[in-house]
């Protein structure tokens, strides 16, 4: 027969017709009506065929079919099968199937020896969850991996994939990433994208790295990697992270984060910050840590920064080591050593206040060891100290004041540009008036004392109260700037 030591003969089970005759001038063997034929454990099956005796190969036509080690199963219009290769070629309506999962094209090719079957016409692969198409593709029967190659698309009941070349498995339904690559859930209309990554498209959990990005109904996030968990409605960030809140208009940086869509939460760490953008002002804020609580139940959405706090807008700016920022009632609250500056002015106590009105300063409440100080030129400062002191705002400069308890103050008395004196007064209460900022109306409740230097006593009495402290070097300004008409653009990706 010519066949060498390791080529196994096809063998002839069954046929209706059998006939020699020549193809090409080669002697075959014409079989016609219910061919059966069978190489080791593979069998295979046609209405007819032409049997290549000395080249140990097949040509079968209509109906054809091919029975792999009981579980792999392909099917054609027609088949040329070289039985010492193990090579076939598979034309028109062709199907492998392997177990629960079936490949569709009009031509393959599939290697009994490395159990893999390839496509360069277009192909479908579908499974329990998914169907995959593409122009060229590859799939390993043995290892249950798929490689799709061009126009790339993935179907499923929750998830749209579109790429250029991805790998499948086809028993973990993990999706490798090897080209730019958009992820779309049908469900919640949340997007993603990345050049490499893995996919769950089970579990609908991604990896994604290289330039990937991640948007939802709430939040749009960039980062060096980003990992997202379906079930938790929960993503991670590492690296250069960028996170848009969609609804507020707030954008966070940090080298760590993480965040929740459905509670409306993140995390975020590793040189942080976060900007929010109002109509004429944006509110920058630093610290190691930040974080976001939601409490729906008490409408109430809080901001918490800690360590090394610092926050700056065009209106004031401020200093601590503890920031919680209750978005619902527009009030931040200073701990930890708070300091706050508003022009030349800066406040001093153990706990501030702070309500905002149309994102400018509206009230302020200064709780324990309150010392409000306000820098007069080169001539000294403005003074006022108490246990508490309370204040209004308007038009973003300080108009009212009351200080409460053990009340002292210093204030520089002008008459136009000039300096007339230093009243230095204590009370219970003091309550206080301002125009520009400087104090145009005081008034002593309580066990009121006070006296009057004319500026050329001033040098030789004391013009500092006690527990003076002017911390102007550790005030932090406003370095970086961005453009918030960019903001729009963020959610256009694909």
């Amino acid at each position: 027969m010519g066949y060498s030591q390791n080529e196994e003969p096809i063998e002839i089970l069954n046929s209706d017709v059998f006939e020699f005759a020549t193809w090409e001038s080669k002697p075959i063997r014409k079989l016609v009506g219910n061919v059966i034929l069978k190489q080791k454990n593979t069998f295979m099956y046609c209405d007819s065929a032409y049997h290549f005796t000395k080249e140990n190969s097949i040509h079968a036509f209509s109906n054809v079919r091919m029975m792999m080690d009981d579980t792999t199963q392909l099917k054609g219009d027609k088949l040329f099968y070289n039985g010492n290769t193990q090579i076939a070629e598979v034309f028109h309506n062709v199907q492998l199937t392997d177990k629960k999962t079936t490949l569709y094209t009009d031509y393959l090719v599939f290697n009994r020896i490395t159990k893999i079957g390839e496509y360069t016409q277009k192909g479908k692969l579908k499974d329990t969850e998914n169907e995959l198409t593409s122009v060229v593709g590859r799939y390993n029967t043995e290892s249950k991996t798929a490689i799709f190659v061009k126009d790339v698309q993935i179907i499923s009941k929750d998830i749209l994939v579109k790429t250029d070349t991805l790998e499948y498995n086809t028993e973990s339904k993990f999706v490798t990433l090897k080209a730019p690559t958009y992820v779309l859930d049908i469900k919640d209309g949340s997007k993603a994208y990345a050049e490499r990554g893995f996919l769950d498209t089970e579990r609908k959990n991604f990896y994604l790295y290289q330039n990937p990005w991640y948007a939802d109904s709430n939040y749009y996030a960039r980062a060096d990697t980003i990992y997202f968990w379906n079930e938790q409605d929960s993503g991670k960030a590492i690296c250069n992270v960028y996170i848009q809140n969609k609804d507020t208009t707030t954008i966070l940086y940090g080298d760590f984060g993480t965040w929740n869509s459905k509670k409306q939460t993140f995390w975020l760490t590793h040189d942080p910050y976060v900007i929010y953008f109002y109509d004429s002002d944006t509110m920058t804020l630093f610290a190691d840590t930040l974080f976001s609580v939601q409490d729906t139940a008490n409408q109430r959405k809080e901001l918490v920064a800690c360590h090394r706090v610092k926050l700056i807008t065009n209106a004031f700016q401020a200093i601590c080591d503890s920031l919680h920022y209750n978005q619902m009632d527009s009030l931040i609250t200073f701990t930890q050593s708070p300091i706050i500056w508003s022009d030349s002015s800066q406040m001093l106590g153990d706990t501030i206040f702070l309500w905002l009105k149309n994102n400018n300063p509206d009230s302020i409440a200064i709780r324990n060891h309150s010392f409000l100080i306000a820098q007069q030129d080169s001539i000294g400062f403005n003074q006022i100290k108490g246990v508490n002191i309370d204040g209004k705002f308007k038009d973003k400069e300080i108009y009212w004041m009351l200080v409460q308890k053990e009340a002292n103050s210093i204030y520089f008395a002008k008459d136009g540009e000039e300096y007339l004196g230093m009243n230095q007064g204590k009370s219970e209460n003091i309550e206080i008036w301002f125009e520009e900022n400087k104090p145009s109306r005081i008034i002593f409740h309580q066990n009121a004392e006070s006296i009057y230097y004319p500026m050329h006593e001033i040098w030789f009495e004391k013009n500092q109260l006690e527990g003076f402290q002017w911390f102007i070097d550790k005030k932090p300004h406003k370095y970086w700037y961005y453009n918030s008409k960019d903001l729009g653009n963020k959610f256009q990706e694909k």
